[in-house]
């Protein structure tokens, strides 16, 4: 596309870049829900030493 920016990138990839957040925010939520750790020793909380 010829005279397509930066404006038109951003806007052209909003909707893809909202439904992934979505999808993994979901995807986030069921694997908390099921239980399952989200890696090596790696907590769902952050407690500051």
């Amino acid at each position: 596309m010829k005279g397509a920016g930066v404006g038109m990138l951003v806007s052209m990839m909003m909707p893809y870049s909202i439904a992934f957040f979505v999808a993994w925010s979901i995807l986030l939520l069921v694997w908390w829900g099921v239980g399952l750790p989200l890696g090596v020793a790696a907590p769902y909380t952050w407690s500051p030493s």
